[in-house]
């Protein structure tokens, strides 16, 4: 995220603190913005191996789950 925000030229920052934007404001209206496209396709790939990692833990504890009732089950049987 820094590096984005690196990205984004100085006058920026002049150019809305010359309008008279807070600190807060100049960095959520103005430096975000401009600063997303640098960062996102970094932050993509673990999104999308944090959302493939998930579905495969949920996967696989649906297994065992099902596979310890049919054990539950044949064993009172």
């Amino acid at each position: 995220m820094k590096m984005g925000v690196g990205a984004v030229d100085n006058g920026q920052y002049e150019a809305a603190y010359a309008l008279g934007y807070s600190n807060h404001r100049t960095f959520f209206r103005i430096i975000l913005p401009q600063a997303l496209p640098h960062v996102l396709p970094a932050y993509r790939g673990e999104i999308v191996g944090l959302i493939k990692a998930t579905a495969i833990v949920g996967y696989i504890a649906v297994q065992d789950l099902t596979k310890m009732g049919d054990i539950v089950l044949c064993w009172r049987g």
